[in-house]
């Protein structure tokens, strides 16, 4: 008697490599039992995950991403990643054995923090002084997940190709984050109802990531409007919300602030502030980009703006204290703009006491992505009806332009701050993103837009349909300075087949208008003055959002427009203020192979295999037993893939897995080799290779109503089977007689006979298919089959 057992064999194909796939059992009589031979390597293991696991699906609510900040930094080569906080606004779907992830550098940039033109990037005002880090990407597979620790690979199916850095603000570096985002696998995916993302929440969100294997159907919009980087907060110096001034000069001076500050930490002002107004000193505060978060932020359409210091929402209105701390590196308030985000308006009158103090209020500047940041307009001059006299060194300056590339991309950059003394109130109602629109309120106006977020789509194909990514108006003050808008975001769309008629759009944000005081004229889009009055209050309008950026393979028509800047008064007078530069469109040379790191499911070539015994002297096996095997390259369970075919709820993957009598000299057992191109992309190259088990003779057990007979049956297709019987051969598909003595006469990428531990006679015969390429089952049918032989016992 003896013991019959089997286990499922899988290997992934690496394209263009042509393989042979040996799936080994080997019979002996006796008590040695069988052996069963491990498979041939097949080289470095497919940096693909598992293609088509969320299945077909159709989106009409939630957000399909879920977002974990980093846990801890990087190195390049690494194999694990440490998850940090999950955002609650995102799926709460943990990583699993055969995800797809995404690693991306939200915040890495150095800048210089001189108070002086010298600011950002030591010459402009703005910028960067080195390459940044920010922007650097990967997709990965998943191969273990222990607790908050991920095992990953990469392109080729090595480390990481890039290093990431978690890391919280110092004196001379603002934040560096990175995040870890579940990207969900499809078949095919339709989007029913408009996609938002979860919006950035300065650790994690922010980003749209969808693999498809086959078609992505938008009947409706994918839309990351707003969800980037965020603007400047608007901070009241000398009045509350509405209220009185200050009560002395004590309460209100600020500590070493200058009119043409490039660079202020509003933790240099006095702690006497008892008055009801945000605590912080004068100027404006500056967007977030790559470079950082500045203390204070608005996230456009919340109601209220928040500390970036800790977990406040926007929900209520924060009271900023001396205990709060700068997060830009040499102060988060000026004129000067870091990196891609918007600089603040400087305001003209920040030394002053006159009951009014921060009174002369210059717009902030538009946030940076593709295109660069509008500057912001100049400060009221302190004279009525005056367009002509304001200060140019008031002005915020826009955020620098990103150099984005299918390795590198970035959200839009925030839209700086207007100065702001009155809390004053417009009343341009803004579309913010997620359906969602606002009207400025004592809270909100003069803060500066957010930028777009990034759309990052890899498909088989899309028809038709809007992907949007842009940059959020700033909102409307009154007689106050208005912020910057956020610039555009960045898109992404690579597919292995065909993209046309998709409209992406990745437009900056306006910069806001400055009313003046006048009341609105209804016929104008940017508040501008009711003709009837004489007296026009000229406050610095915001400067424009740059331009987005979009990256696509196939036909895309690209909107990657610059914001328009905002207007002040009689004849809505731009006041200095001016528009942010258009973003660019990418198309040369972008293919699915530009996009770093574990390829597409689209681009996957994944053939499994699972053997069984099917019939047994002549009985046909027709149940079904999962054995738990699993992929070697991934981990996952092979039986339970979802692109095998389903035939009464089982994966169609039918016989023993045992057998748990035994067999006999004289029994004839039917061994039958399912396979499976589970993939995105055909199975080149590829070729099935088995040994008959030793001291077994291979019978003729097919075709039986015509002649000849044959030993070997190829059963290919599912929904409509084709068979086709292959008898003894010395070249291509079928039967090679293997000398029992030598074990030689296989195809080379067989690998070496099995040996009887009884007889110590090799295997007789090989089993060998080669089809040349296996089309993805997701795309043909005869992507999935069987082969199968019979042998007798001896």
């Amino acid at each position: 008697m003896m013991l019959v057992s089997n286990r499922v064999f899988s290997r992934r194909l690496h394209r263009p490599m042509a393989a042979v796939l040996a799936v080994t059992l080997t019979l002996a009589l006796g008590l040695g039992g069988f052996v069963e031979p491990v498979a041939p390597a097949l080289g470095a293991a497919s940096a693909c995950a598992e293609p088509g696991k969320d299945g077909a699906a159709t989106y009409v609510s939630g957000v399909p991403n879920s977002y974990y900040a980093g846990g801890a930094s990087v190195a390049v080569g690494a194999t694990t990643v440490t998850l940090g906080a999950i955002n609650a606004a995102g799926s709460s779907q943990a990583f699993s054995i055969g995800d797809l992830a995404l690693i991306i550098q939200m915040q890495g940039a150095t800048i210089s923090t001189a108070d002086s033109v010298a600011y950002g990037d030591g010459s402009t005002g703005s910028g960067y002084t080195a390459t940044p880090t920010a922007g650097t990407y990967e997709y990965v597979s998943v191969r273990n997940v222990v607790g908050s620790t991920l095992t990953v690979v990469s392109k080729n199916g090595g480390g990481l190709i890039n290093a990431y850095t978690e890391a919280a603000a110092t004196a001379t570096q603002g934040a560096q984050t990175f995040q870890v985002i579940r990207v969900p696998q499809y078949k095919t995916y339709s989007v029913g109802a408009t996609l938002y993302t979860a919006k950035w929440n300065g650790k994690s969100g922010g980003v749209v990531a969808l693999d498809v294997v086959g078609a992505l159907t938008l009947t409706r919009p994918i839309n990351a409007d707003g969800y980037g980087f965020r603007g400047g907060a608007q901070n009241v110096w000398g009045h509350g919300y509405g209220g009185a001034a200050a009560a002395s000069a004590t309460a209100i001076g600020p500590d070493g602030a200058y009119n043409n500050d490039y660079v202020y930490s509003f933790t240099n002002t006095y702690a006497g502030t008892t008055f009801d107004s945000e605590f912080g000193g004068p100027d404006g505060f500056k967007g977030e980009g790559i470079a950082g978060t500045p203390a204070y932020v608005y996230a456009s359409g919340n109601a209220y703006a928040q500390l970036s210091s800790s977990a406040d929402t926007g929900a209520t209105a924060p009271t900023i204290t001396t205990s709060d701390l700068d997060y830009y590196p040499g102060g988060s308030k000026g004129r000067g703009a870091p990196g891609n985000a918007g600089g603040g308006s400087t305001d003209a009158d920040a030394n002053s006491y006159t009951g009014s103090p921060n009174q002369y209020n210059g717009g902030g500047g538009g946030g940076g992505n593709g295109g660069s940041g509008g500057l912001g307009g100049q400060n009221w001059s302190g004279t009525a009806s005056s367009i002509t006299n304001g200060s140019v060194a008031a002005q915020g300056l826009g955020g620098k332009l990103f150099p984005d590339t299918a390795t590198q991309v970035i959200m839009g950059g925030g839209g700086g701050a207007g100065s702001n003394n009155d809390g004053s109130v417009g009343t341009r109602s803004i579309p913010v993103g997620g359906g969602v629109s606002e009207v400025p309120t004592a809270y909100t106006a003069s803060s500066g837009g957010s930028g777009g977020g990034i759309v990052m789509l890899r498909v088989g194909s899309i028809s038709g349909g809007t992907v949007s990514a842009s940059g959020i108006a700033a909102p409307d003050p009154d007689n106050d300075g208005g912020g910057g808008g956020g610039a555009g975001g960045t898109i992404v769309i690579t597919g292995t087949g065909t993209i046309t008629g998709v409209t992406a759009t990745a437009a900056g944000g306006s910069g806001a208008s400055a009313t003046g005081g006048v009341t609105p004229n209804p016929s104008s889009q940017y508040d501008g003055p009711n003709t009837t009055y004489t007296n026009y209050y000229a406050h610095g309008p915001g400067g424009g959002g740059g331009g987005g950026v979009v990256i696509n393979s196939g036909t895309v028509a690209a909107t990657v427009s610059g914001g328009t800047n905002g207007e002040t008064t009689a004849n809505n007078y731009a006041y200095g203020a001016t528009s942010g530069s258009a973003g660019v469109h990418i198309t040369s040379g972008i293919t699915p192979a530009s996009i770093p790191g574990a390829r597409s499911g689209a681009e996957c070539e994944e053939l499994l295999v699972a053997k069984r015994f099917t019939s047994i002297n002549g009985t046909a096996q027709t149940s079904y037993t999962a054995d738990g095997s699993t992929d070697t390259a991934t981990g996952t369970v092979v039986d339970t893939n979802p692109y095998w075919p389903t035939s009464g709820g089982n994966p169609d993957i039918l016989g023993l897995i045992t057998i748990a009598a035994g067999s006999k000299p004289s029994d004839k057992i039917e061994y039958s080799i399912y396979y499976l191109s589970a993939g995105g992309s055909p199975v080149s190259g590829a070729a099935i290779c088995d040994f008959v088990p030793p001291d077994t003779t291979l019978i003729n057990a097919y075709n039986t109503t015509a002649s000849p007979t044959a030993p070997m049956e190829v059963v290919s297709g599912f929904a409509a089977p084709t068979t086709a019987y292959y008898g003894t051969v010395t070249t291509g598909s079928g039967v090679y007689t293997v000398s029992t003595t030598t074990g030689t006469g296989a195809p080379a990428g067989c690998g070496t006979a099995p040996k009887s531990s009884v007889t110590g006679k090799y295997s007789s015969a090989a089993i060998y298919y080669s089809p040349g390429a296996i089309p993805a089952f997701a795309v043909t049918d005869s992507g999935y089959g069987k082969v199968a032989f019979t042998v007798q016992v001896n």
